[in-house]
């Protein structure tokens, strides 16, 4: 016995008692939804009201129909004819690795004023931010979730903020050049080891900095070297972390 008699897609019939159900893109809308045809009245009907989108995967059960349409799954009573979205909960330990919002006034571990004062640079959490002295916006400049940007140094001139990034998997000398948009660039190439704050010299050609092994090191912008300068004794984290440098006037 044929029960439809159109040009439209019909599909993956499911026989419950006197009642067929099937997917049929047959409706104004010409998307498949769910229809039914009965066997005493020989008659089709339509179920669903999909405008947008196909229905998938239709299974029938003893009491319920369920589908799935824009990726949500629904549930059709086989009695009162009505349908409803299933709320389905994921229960999982990658729920850990959706983006979340973190307030990380707390967590501010070093900072770098700007030249004019205006602003200011903080690292907090492995992201570099930089905030106003009053009013003005605050904007994370770095924005890596799994990467870690660390000792924040506004140059004198205010062209370029340095930082150390882990993206290589070791701690690099890193830049924003913020006259090209903030865009960044790696300047060294170091295989392993941890370095600490990071001192511009006046004309912002240079960058020194001292490592876990109290190598004072120098990194110069024209040549693109860096120069070991001499090694502390004796040093242990906090004086790495509070080691200092000042640059004489001529930068010489």
């Amino acid at each position: 016995m044929k029960i439809t008699d159109n040009i439209a897609n019909n599909e993956m019939p499911m026989w419950h008692g006197k009642d067929i159900y099937f997917v049929s893109d047959q409706g104004p809308n010409k998307r498949f939804n769910i229809w039914k045809y009965n066997l005493d009245d020989k008659q089709s009907i339509q179920l669903t009201e999909f405008k947008d989108f196909d229905i998938h995967f239709p299974s029938i059960g003893s009491d319920d129909l369920v589908f799935e349409a824009a990726w949500k799954i629904y549930l059709l009573s086989l009695s009162s004819k009505e349908y409803k979205e299933v709320d389905i909960n994921v229960v999982t330990d990658e729920i850990t690795l959706l983006p979340q919002k973190k307030k990380v006034s707390k967590q501010i571990q070093n900072s770098s004023i700007a030249y004019n004062g205006n602003r200011v640079l903080l690292e907090a959490r492995g992201d570099i931010f930089t905030l106003p002295a009053k009013h003005g916006f605050v904007k994370n400049i770095t924005q890596t979730s799994g990467v870690a940007e660390r000792f924040p140094a506004w140059s004198p001139d205010g062209k370029m903020i340095a930082y150390w990034s882990d993206k290589t998997g070791e701690y690099q000398l890193t830049i924003q050049d913020l006259e090209k948009n903030g865009k960044e660039k790696t300047l060294t190439s170091f295989n392993s080891g941890y370095r600490y704050n990071i001192y511009w010299s006046h004309d912002s050609k240079k960058l020194a900095f001292i490592d876990q092994a109290m190598k004072i090191k120098i990194y110069d912008f024209d040549s693109d070297k860096i120069v070991d300068v001499d090694q502390g004794l004796y040093m242990y984290e906090g004086d790495l972390r509070n080691f200092t440098v000042s640059w004489s006037s001529a930068d010489g």
